[in-house]
């Protein structure tokens, strides 16, 4: 059963999975949460300053490792838009 959201712990931890090159299917497996939640952290819509914390963590765990590249924000490659639903016609009764 997934999660609902991610805790803050949960949203640094990703960050740095991501930074170190995990698949993101390994990633919601692990914290057994919908993708869209990673997603939503990724694009900075939940966990403000989680991505800042996370850097910090990644340059404590890996100090020889180079940080570009790494942590940038998701940015979406599809913009979902929604139709106009057409008006309905009003009943004569």
């Amino acid at each position: 059963m997934n999660k609902t959201e991610l805790t803050e712990t949960e949203a640094k931890k990703s960050w740095v999975l991501r930074a170190l090159g995990w698949k993101i299917r390994d990633i919601h497996s692990r914290f057994s949460v919908d993708p869209r939640r990673l997603y939503e952290v990724w694009e900075e819509l939940e966990h403000r300053g989680s991505r800042e914390k996370s850097i910090k963590l990644f340059k404590k765990l890996c100090p020889g490792e180079a940080i570009e590249g790494r942590f940038e924000l998701h940015v979406p490659k599809l913009k979902v838009t929604f139709k106009p639903r057409p008006q309905q016609p009003e009943l004569p009764f």
